[in-house]
């Protein structure tokens, strides 16, 4: 009860709690961490509990070698992590704690391996903890973890992973131990188990992608390309989502973005993008662009169909199966970096690939229109790129002024 709790705080009893945790006396130290355990359900005392020393009592119950300690300590851990970015890098600023965290991943306990990585996983939303988790050796016990038949090892293995992978040096490395092919056959089982992972084995592509090296093809092979291709068709939402944004990042040059339409990803991006979903609808309110937090399926759809227009050699496939409308539709979708990048690629299109169907095509489907607007965007770069669009349609058919 929280009532309970607030009058300990107030007594001062839960300072006089948690240096029972530093005792050599398991049974005692265990006691301890059972009513601290209790006491951290109720949010506003968790910060209280760190003034009293909690992490280095936590970081003493872990060296011991008594897994019920190690238990224990795992389990409040991993409840702090939960509770916001101040809190994780708290946690990680205490260097002892989190390199006996790692060291637990490997315990043969269940529950201790669920919740020590429950709480890297966590961690690893911030800068600071994804860095210091690589450098107390997460790599190592990485591969171990991603062979752990317990579905929620796994998953948070992932989620560790796709939180952890916002670094190029670090995606450098796990290029280099193989980890793509890793990923694929994981996706590729859940998808046939029906696990529900798949959106994660898709992110940490996705960040992968964002090395753009061309002596780094790891993700350009047939499995990978596959994988992601067969998700846009038979993944959940958040899946197909993340499956795209992968996809964009991988188009980041011409020969890149004919591999990847070489997979057959075209006909799915299109329907994708003919069916307006919201995946997460969030209020405006929230500061992030004119439509808050929203993932729209079909926007992001269309984005990776902007991408791929990078190369010349996907035009004529981008008109011939109807994928046309998508780039349209960023040009209205209210977005300024989206509209730029509908307006970039109809431009490009249409200064490369002046035949008379695809010029028609962009008219029939409404470019002239969405285009037009955009010429007085408050971004200089988005009204160019409407500029240099309306230029080459224009100049087919003078009539069109």
């Amino acid at each position: 009860q929280e009532q309970v709790a607030r009058a300990l705080v107030k007594e001062g009893m839960m300072g006089k709690i948690v240096q029972l945790m530093f005792l050599d006396d398991p049974p005692v130290q265990c006691e301890a961490a059972g009513i601290i355990l209790k006491t951290i359900v109720h949010k506003s005392l968790r910060e209280l509990l760190l003034q009293y020393q909690l992490l280095p009592a936590l970081q003493s119950m872990l060296s011991g070698p008594y897994e019920d300690n190690h238990l224990g300590s795992t389990r409040i851990l991993q409840v702090l992590a939960t509770h916001d970015d101040a809190m994780r890098v708290k946690i990680v600023e205490n260097k002892g704690t989190m390199s006996l965290l790692v060291k637990t991943l490997a315990s043969p306990q269940l529950e201790i391996r669920q919740r020590a990585i429950q709480t890297l996983a966590y961690v690893a939303l911030t800068d600071e903890g994804s860095a210091t988790m690589w450098e107390l050796g997460f790599m190592d016990v990485m591969h171990e973890l991603l062979q752990d038949e317990d579905r929620v090892v796994l998953t948070h293995t992932l989620m560790a992973l796709a939180n952890g992978t916002r670094n190029h040096t670090v995606c450098r490395e796990l290029y280099a131990v193989g980890l793509p092919k890793v990923l694929v056959a994981l996706g590729q089982q859940a998808v046939a188990s029906s696990l529900a992972y798949g959106h994660l084995v898709c992110g940490v592509l996705s960040n992968l992608a964002t090395v753009q090296d061309k002596k780094l093809p790891h993700l350009f092979t047939s499995q990978v390309l596959g994988f992601l291709a067969d998700t846009l068709t038979t993944g959940s939402l958040h899946a197909r989502y993340v499956a795209a944004n992968a996809l964009r990042r991988m188009s980041w040059q011409p020969s890149y973005a004919d591999l990847i339409v070489a997979a057959n990803v075209l006909p799915a991006l299109i329907q994708i993008a003919r069916k307006p979903r919201i995946l997460i609808d969030a209020p405006a309110a929230t500061g992030v662009g004119l439509h808050g937090r929203s993932l729209y399926m079909h926007w992001q759809a269309g984005r990776v169909i902007a991408a791929l227009s990078c190369s010349p050699k996907v035009h004529l496939q981008i008109v011939q199966q109807g994928g046309l409308f998508a780039l349209i539709q960023l040009c209205e979708s209210g977005l300024v970096n989206l509209q730029r990048e509908g307006a970039s690629s109809l431009a490009f299109i249409a200064e490369i690939r002046c035949e008379t169907e695809c010029i028609l095509q962009m008219a029939e489907a409404g470019a002239i229109d969405a285009l037009q607007s955009l010429t007085e965007s408050p971004d200089d770069a988005t009204g160019a790129e409407a500029m240099r669009a309306l230029s080459s349609l224009l100049n087919f058919d003078s009539a069109w002024s």
